[in-house]
């Protein structure tokens, strides 16, 4: 039985795109959750055997 740890989609209290409030937000969050697995993967290196950090998109 996996276990999922949720660690949103950009660091605590940082700016990000907001659902319905900016323009081309699918974009522009696509590239922060991009931006912020590498920062984690750059500074803690890969994820340990087992493990992942793994994107995940909610179709509407």
């Amino acid at each position: 039985m996996p276990h999922i740890i949720d660690i949103g989609g950009t660091p605590a209290n940082e700016n990000c795109a907001q659902l319905g409030q900016t323009d081309d937000f699918e974009r522009l969050n696509r590239l922060e959750v991009a931006a912020y697995k590498a920062a984690l993967i750059g500074r803690y290196g890969p994820p340990p055997a087992g493990c992942e950090l793994e994107q995940f998109h909610i179709d509407r």
